[in-house]
């Protein structure tokens, strides 16, 4: 292989390792979070490959080097493979100064170290694969059936009556000797427009509650006009109550979504307070609450382009986003899609919120909106009915990192949920 072109392609495989660990310890830099998002979500294990690449190829060029043009090209490539150690040696201390902050933030909710530490050593003894670990992404390799750690599968279940299906993780194959336990039941992000029951971030979290003796049961849903979303996800519902062995009379029910998921998981959980379901808690990641953004929190921009894209002046990005992409332009069903101006807010169950403080895809304020809105809502709720959970150093998407204070905070939720 020609050195000079291998040794280029080298170099640039590891300035993506160093962009990696730049986003990873949090220092500024001129980019939007969308692109950290995917620089760190999806390209992590390649850049943690490169980075090991690039240490041997640099071993050998070292050994091999002549000319001052390859001498040269050494020390490029140790100073690059240099500051992303030193990086990622940051993140390391960063993260576990922050999951003591998550740690401390569980107490307060209720959830004593004691049995976070029982939490953690369960997990510890059924850990998620490999590759989950590596980017929850890749569960999408999990096939049916498959026997994971902890004793925990997947199946893949077709709703009756409907072009959708559902994905169940438990610990036994046979709903009937399921009939004891709790159930979760997960609406993904992405946008509402992509991701799948199993290519989505939440993935581990399924896994670590099932190990814990939950069944989550996670739903598909179509993503081509609204409300198909939220109708999709009541009808899965329904449907997987009304399963032999998943019946509410026998288990406790919890509704969860992240991001886009997370605003869905909200408008499922009021429509089931509705129809007379008992919901005894919802978990929401870095949720979209408000894609109304009625408190401009979200970015806009100072001139409108009517046409093409109908866009107002000073109008919020996101809320143009949803009625445009999400909506088709009918403005006249923003009321059946703005949760925290719900007639039921006043009977939502208690909620668990997790987000990353440094999340611009789904601002930290819209969590703060959500707990202000409930509390206004049920003044008569003691306030650790509800908790925000704050992760450090953290953007969108946080059980992506993978780090100590994600592993902390996939602890906390299961034993919250287990209390």
């Amino acid at each position: 292989i020609n050195v000079a072109w291998h040794g280029n392609s080298v170099s640039a495989v590891v300035l993506l390792c160093v962009l990696c660990a730049t986003t990873h310890t949090s220092l500024p830099l001129p980019v939007g979070d969308p692109f950290f998002t995917v620089l760190t979500s999806y390209l992590w294990p390649l850049a943690l490959l490169s980075f090991f690449g690039g240490g041997v190829y640099l071993k050998q060029l070292l050994n091999t080097s002549d000319s001052a043009q390859e001498r040269l090209h050494c020390v490029a490539m140790s100073t690059g493979l240099f500051v992303a150690t030193m990086l990622l040696v940051c993140k390391g201390c960063l993260m576990r100064i922050a999951a003591g902050k998550v740690r401390m933030q569980f107490v307060d909710a209720g959830v004593p170290l004691t049995m976070q530490a029982r939490c953690h050593n369960n997990q510890r003894r059924a850990p998620p694969p490999l590759m989950m670990r590596l980017n929850p992404l890749f569960s999408c390799c999990v096939r049916d059936g498959v026997l994971l750690s902890g004793g925990v599968v997947v199946q893949r279940r077709d709703v009756t009556g409907t072009g959708g299906f559902v994905d169940v993780w438990s610990q036994i194959t046979e709903h009937e000797a399921a009939a004891a336990r709790p159930v979760l039941f997960f609406i993904h992000g992405g946008g509402w427009k992509g991701m799948s029951p199993r290519s989505h971030s939440g993935t581990c979290v399924h896994h670590a509650l099932a190990a814990a003796g939950w069944v989550v049961v996670v739903c598909a849903y179509r993503k081509e006009r609204w409300p198909q979303h939220i109708d999709d996800a009541t009808t899965a519902l329904e449907w997987a109550l009304e399963l032999r062995g998943i019946s509410q009379q026998q288990q406790p029910l919890a509704i969860a979504g992240n991001s886009a998921g997370g605003h869905l998981a909200m408008l499922l959980t009021l429509r089931a307070v509705g129809r007379g379901i008992s919901v005894i808690g919802c978990v929401l990641g870095y949720p979209a609450a408000d894609p109304y953004d009625e408190h401009g929190v979200y970015a806009s921009l100072p001139v409108g382009c009517w046409w093409p894209f109908r866009y107002r002046c000073s109008q919020s990005l996101l809320a143009w986003y949803f009625e445009r992409m999400v909506l088709r332009g009918n403005a006249e069903l923003w009321d059946s899609a703005r949760p925290l101006q719900h007639e039921l807010l006043s009977e939502f169950p208690p909620t668990l919120v997790f987000h990353g403080e440094l999340d611009s895809l789904v601002p930290i304020e819209f969590s703060e909106q959500l707990l202000a809105a409930l509390a206004a809502a049920r003044p008569q709720v003691a306030p650790p009915s509800d908790c925000l959970v704050r992760v450090p150093g953290l953007r969108h998407s946080v059980e992506m990192d993978g780090g100590e204070a994600v592993q902390v905070l996939l602890t906390g939720i299961v034993a919250l949920l287990g209390n």
